[in-house]
């Protein structure tokens, strides 16, 4: 019993000491052909670059499309305009992004952005592992209760919307009887 509270307080210890609170860098250029201005956020993570690396990469590969080799001149080169007539490529403009929460064991932020075949507006939202790297998971952060709690808030909430929205209907077809 005494060996296993040892390796629970090294294994604790361990993490608590290489868990770092996240530093968020600008990346910042400006295409060479709209001359509009592109910013990206780099996460640097003090004494872990492996977790570093994993959120920058998963970042990169979601929102900027980049794959394995990376890029050559710009973390941009692959979403933005090319010069004169368009490759069939999607073009990405507007970025900005928000970190939501920075602590000593998570980063949670969003990345916005317009763009692809009808210049929609998106916003994707991460949560990351700091210790790690990974991508936290809604459901490895709920236990059942806290799952169970969820879904009825998530529930109550639609049924909320759903009546009100009956009620503008309701009085709407009123008014348009008379």
């Amino acid at each position: 019993m005494r060996h296993l509270v040892i390796i629970f307080i090294f294994v604790f210890s361990a993490q608590t000491i290489f868990a770092q609170k996240a530093i968020i860098k600008e990346i910042s250029e400006i295409s060479p052909f709209s001359k509009m201005k592109y910013v990206f956020p780099q996460i640097i993570i003090p004494g872990n670059k492996t977790a570093e690396n994993k959120i920058n990469k998963k970042l990169q590969e979601d929102i900027l499309d980049m794959g394995p080799p990376g890029y050559q001149k710009s973390i941009f080169e692959d979403i933005w305009e090319l010069e004169g007539e368009s490759d069939g490529r999607w073009v990405f403009i507007n970025f900005s992004y928000e970190i939501f929460s920075s602590t000593d064991q998570y980063l949670c932020l969003s990345i916005s952005f317009t763009g692809g075949k009808y210049d929609q507006d998106q916003t994707y939202m991460f949560v990351f592992d700091t210790f790690t790297g990974e991508v936290v998971e809604l459901k490895k952060l709920l236990n059942p209760k806290g799952k169970k709690w969820l879904i009825e808030a998530i529930s109550v909430g639609r049924t909320k919307r759903v009546i009100k929205e009956m009620t503008v209907l309701k009085d709407s077809m009123q008014r348009h009887k008379l």
